[in-house]
């Protein structure tokens, strides 16, 4: 095979990648799920999902980690962008940021992180309603955070270990 065909090739293999890159980021996740509505509002996922609740912040689990310790950071009302906080959301969301890495970092014993929040649909939101990714630093982690909507969801058990993990480390910072 000449050089200009293997050249070809990998141009074309490059622009299939970014084309699906750019497909991948711009789903509608939301809408291809089941059920209506907003994911994070409902009673039966904040069951099964929420280990942190505090001044109208909320820590849940994500039920496709990109990474152990992977979690969301919420505000309790339905809100579906970051300028639409009050100032007291704002607080309280800080705050828990801030309590959620104590113990993200006890249970996984990491010193740096990646904080990551998506306005609207074209910026790759996938959800509508607020939302922080709080991500313990791990090798290949944004590849795997922009996989994640791929990655194999978490059992009902493996969502219930993970977090009871969390509250333990909520109960041993009071």
């Amino acid at each position: 095979m000449s050089l200009y065909n293997r050249m070809k090739k990998i141009v074309f293999i490059l622009l299939t990648l970014g084309l699906f890159f750019t497909a991948a980021l711009t789903l509608d996740f939301q809408r291809l799920s089941k059920g209506s509505g907003c994911a994070f509002c409902r009673q039966e996922v904040l069951d099964a999902q929420v280990f942190y609740r505090k001044g109208g912040a909320i820590g849940m689990l994500t039920y496709k980690p990109a990474v152990p310790g992977h979690v969301l950071i919420i505000p309790e009302r339905h809100v579906e962008r970051f300028e639409d906080l009050t100032s007291t959301e704002l607080m309280a969301l800080g705050d828990a940021i801030k309590e959620i890495d104590q113990m993200a970092r006890k249970a996984f014993g990491h010193r740096d992180y990646l904080l990551i929040e998506k306005n609207g649909r074209g910026a790759g939101q996938s959800v509508p309603h607020l939302h922080f990714h709080y991500l313990p630093a791990a090798k290949f982690l944004a590849a795997r955070f922009f996989l994640s909507p791929w990655l194999k969801p978490l059992k009902g058990e493996e969502l219930a270990l993970l977090r009871d993990a969390f509250i333990q480390e909520k109960a041993q910072l009071n």
